[in-house]
């Protein structure tokens, strides 16, 4: 019983020394907790919070800059690298289908044994097809499905066109009048299958240069608010630090606020002149380009067209109209391209357009040869000779136009080249500046 009760009382006890004990730490934990709001709310603490705060803001103003001139940088090397590179590939391929079927409907005029120069200029389309082909392969990504899918359909069908083509050759060769279905066949391939594909592909992928060029168009402003707060609280705090100690200036806050100004200054004027670049890419190359490209296409197919009416004896009503709507696409591009296009291809085109008449005129009159003869004549006034310098024309602007976007968009990224590196030295030169400024103010409360 007596060993009970005293067990019982030495828990009490040291029960009771536990709480006691931890009462203690309490007490300490409050006592330290006070010193340290105290410490905070005096005016070394709040000059250290502040300091702090600062210096936190200098760097996050170096590191945003940089964030963002990466993205930019980002941008633009997917814009030369790939998305350039492939909207380029996808109009060259676009281009050659549209040049091999016209090709090949101007050479089956001729008869039995076909012009050379004809054959060559069907065989090089035929090649140029090919390779952009292989280049659009090559350079999209596995995510685009849908360009993927395009391709695989382009990739399937040109294979099949030109077996058609070959078929028909042979047996245009041979007098077989099957040759012209062969023909037709080949030419409704193209026209419903291929040319659709390689349009919607050339489609998407200058949709993507858009996108990047109008992206790259426009200034980043987040780090710039960052640099004007960073820039507004360094002025802020050096008035109230002057006002607290009587001293008008700290070397140290003054460097960092230049440091910081500086920073402003290159990051505004940087983005501006890159975005302007990049405005002036789009302007000056991307859209007048869709709009040389769309004609040269129409060109192309025009004389398509113009080749189908003459192996149809004039009896489809429907390919004089489709002509005619080609032509008017063709000259409002060149309206729309006004002073950049040689002045020649309008003289191309309305030679073409008077030649073309003369056609329809023999056919009208039912003098087959020599509708034929103005249309693959190789004399100057001839609808072909026209139709070939005309797309020669178109093809040199579209080269124009793709290389100045190619220098606007090398001086879009060269007006940012040293800003990242920049911004992140003059952040660690603002950020020393304002702890050192602020070291002897705080050492005279010491």
């Amino acid at each position: 019983m007596g060993s009970g009760h005293v067990s019982v009382d030495g828990g009490v006890r040291l029960r009771g020394r536990r709480g006691a004990a931890a009462a203690v730490v309490e007490d300490a934990l409050l006592t330290r907790a006070g010193h340290w709001r105290d410490q905070a709310l005096s005016t070394p603490g709040r000059l250290a919070a502040i300091g702090l705060v600062l210096v936190l803001l200098a760097l996050a103003s170096g590191a945003a800059t940089g964030l963002a001139v990466g993205a930019r940088d980002t941008r633009i090397d997917t814009l030369r690298g790939s998305a350039d590179p492939l909207a380029n590939a996808a109009q060259d391929l676009y281009s050659s289908l549209s040049i091999a079927d016209a090709s090949a409907s101007t050479a089956f005029l001729a008869g039995g044994l076909q012009p050379r120069v004809m054959v060559d200029r069907y065989d090089s389309a035929v090649a140029a097809a090919s390779a952009a082909l292989a280049t659009a392969t090559m350079g999209v990504g596995d995510d685009d499905t849908t360009a993927r899918a395009l391709l695989a359909s382009l990739s399937a069908g040109l294979p099949i066109y030109t077996g058609l083509i070959a078929t028909a050759g042979a047996n245009n060769r041979a007098g077989n009048p099957v040759g012209v279905n062969y023909l037709g066949e080949a030419s409704h391939m193209m026209q419903t299958q291929l040319l659709p594909d390689a349009r919607r592909l050339y489609s998407e992928q200058s949709a993507a240069v858009v996108d990047l060029e109008h992206r790259n168009a426009s200034v980043d402003w987040m780090p710039l608010f960052i640099i004007a707060l960073t820039l507004v609280l360094l002025v802020a705090f050096q008035v109230y630090l002057a006002r607290r100690s009587n001293r008008r200036l700290n070397f140290g806050l003054v460097t960092a606020t230049v440091a910081i100004a500086l920073m402003f200054a290159w990051a505004l004027v940087a983005g501006l002149v890159s975005a302007s670049f990049s405005q002036r890419a789009a302007a000056e190359s991307t859209g007048p380009l869709s709009v040389i490209t769309t004609a040269r296409i129409a060109a192309q197919q025009a004389r398509t067209d113009e080749t189908r009416n003459l192996l149809a004896r004039g009896d489809d009503s429907a390919i004089p109209q489709t002509f005619d709507q080609r032509m008017v696409t063709i000259e409002d591009a060149l309206d729309e391209d006004d002073g950049g296009t040689d002045s020649g291809a309008r003289r191309n085109l309305d030679a073409w357009q008077a030649a073309h008449g003369e056609m329809r005129h023999h056919l009208a009159r039912g003098d087959y040869a020599g509708a034929v003869d103005v249309a693959i004549g190789t004399d100057g006034t001839s609808s072909g000779t026209q139709f070939v310098a005309l797309d020669a024309k178109l093809e040199d602007r579209i080269g124009e136009l793709r290389a100045r976007g190619q220098r606007l968009v090398d001086d879009s990224a060269r007006a940012t080249g040293f800003l990242a590196v920049g911004s992140a030295i003059l952040a660690g030169v603002a950020a020393l500046a304002i702890i050192f400024g602020l070291r002897p103010r705080l050492s005279e409360y010491q």
